[in-house]
């Protein structure tokens, strides 16, 4: 019994190298199988997220270019877009396909128009309650004449500085304010029916608001005034523009864009992880300009 037992225990023995080899093989054959289907599943994952955030990108860039070419020409009706890198910015000589600049008086909605001829500072009446949402207590305006859409007192007091008001008690029932200059330069005879006024953030924000649009190294920018913003990156400058309708006076009274957005290639000449474009166009009229 005895030497049964030692002679079962010398019979088990444990993987040979071969064996050890051969289940590593077959370990890896397996593992490559599963990667050759996961890294294209991964690959195409990682470049439709690319895609939507191209077109989401775009889209955005595209809706912020058309609320400021609604707002183009308000309270400026000779030159509603201009061509700055052009040698003749205010004409239609050369409209540039690469950089075009909005001029208009506001940035955003707020704005309001006066009901009545005032007589009196402190309770000048708007036209809506709702307008005097946008004007809390303590905001600052510039007024612009119904006419002429030039700005009250331009001439008799030429700095831009001192022609910023400051707005008092807004009251949302009876649609009033008041309306107090520090430079002590506006009269009440100033603010006829009809006045404008629009909100700015501090006294050296401009008369006329500048919003220029331009494709400069793969980006689209939005610059306000001079402040820079990136509305959109990866832009292929050579297959997106701008092009114009113009008035018979040649005033720019459309704008069409075409922007076209790319994905970055994670493998080049890859039908799956290669890079992938998206283009979007639109067409605006400018509703401030007959």
């Amino acid at each position: 019994m005895r030497k049964s037992v030692v002679a079962k225990r010398h019979d088990s023995r444990g993987m040979t190298l071969v064996e050890l080899l051969l289940v590593l093989v077959i370990l890896s054959v397996v593992m490559m199988a599963v990667m050759s289907l996961f890294i294209p599943m991964q690959q195409s994952t990682v470049v439709q997220t690319q895609v939507t955030d191209v077109q989401s990108n775009l889209r955005l860039a595209l809706k912020t270019m058309t609320r400021d070419l609604l707002l183009a020409g308000f309270l400026v009706p000779a030159n509603p877009v201009v061509f700055q890198a052009s040698a003749t910015p205010d004409t239609a000589d050369n409209p540039d396909p690469n950089d075009f600049t909005i001029r208009t008086r506001i940035v955003g909605n707020d704005f309001a128009r006066v009901l009545k001829d005032t007589t009196d500072l402190d309770a000048v009446e708007v036209s809506s309650a709702a307008m005097l949402d946008h004007f809390p207590a303590n905001s600052l305006v510039r007024l612009f004449e119904p006419l002429s859409a030039e700005e009250i007192n331009l001439v008799d007091v030429p700095d831009d500085d001192k022609r910023v008001y400051q707005v008092l008690n807004p009251n949302n029932v009876t649609s009033k304010l008041e309306i107090n200059d520090p430079n002590g330069n506006l009269n009440a005879n100033d603010v006829v029916k009809e006045t404008v006024m629009v909100r700015v953030r501090d006294n050296t924000q401009p008369p006329v608001q500048t919003i220029r649009y331009r494709l400069n190294n793969g980006a689209l920018e939005r610059i306000v005034n001079g402040s820079v913003q990136i509305l959109a990156r990866n832009v292929d400058a050579a297959d997106s523009s701008f092009s114009y309708g113009f008035t018979a006076e040649g005033r720019v009274n459309r704008v069409d864009i075409k922007l076209t957005g790319k994905t970055r290639a994670l493998k080049n000449n890859d039908a799956i992880a290669g890079e992938k474009s998206r283009e979007i166009e639109t067409s605006v009229n400018l509703r401030n300009i007959n």
